[in-house]
């Protein structure tokens, strides 16, 4: 079996990987909404195909509440964006927002395809 690998569960991003220390599948999850809280923050704080380090980003914060959002969930869907080609990895030298990449309706298709578990 291929990891990391990404689902939807309802609203929710699902990330299934493998951990090396305890040889067993672990889970982590995040509300769909923080997929967009991040690439409004890499729009505004840096641009689209500029190159950025995760610190220049996070912490993000809930839009609502104005609470740091887990750093582990900003992590997932970043991960989830890298995964999907929305976002390059240019090795240590940082990540960059593909242009164009990421519209509301781009990223839609891509939560839409899925694969989903109930």
């Amino acid at each position: 079996m291929t990891f990391p690998r990404f689902e939807r569960e309802a609203d929710k991003l699902v990330k299934i990987a493998w951990s090396k220390k305890d040889r067993a599948e672990y889970e982590h999850k995040a509300p769909r909404w923080v997929i967009d809280v991040l690439v409004d923050a890499i729009r505004a704080r840096k641009g689209e195909g500029a190159k950025f380090e995760a610190p220049d980003i996070f912490p993000l914060k809930d839009p609502q509440t104005g609470r740091e959002i887990p750093s582990y969930q900003s992590y997932l869907a970043l991960a989830w964006l890298r995964h999907e080609g929305v976002v390059v990895k240019y090795g240590r030298d940082g990540y960059s927002l593909k242009p164009t990449a990421a519209t509301k309706e781009h990223l839609a298709e891509l939560w839409e395809a899925l694969p989903f578990r109930g």
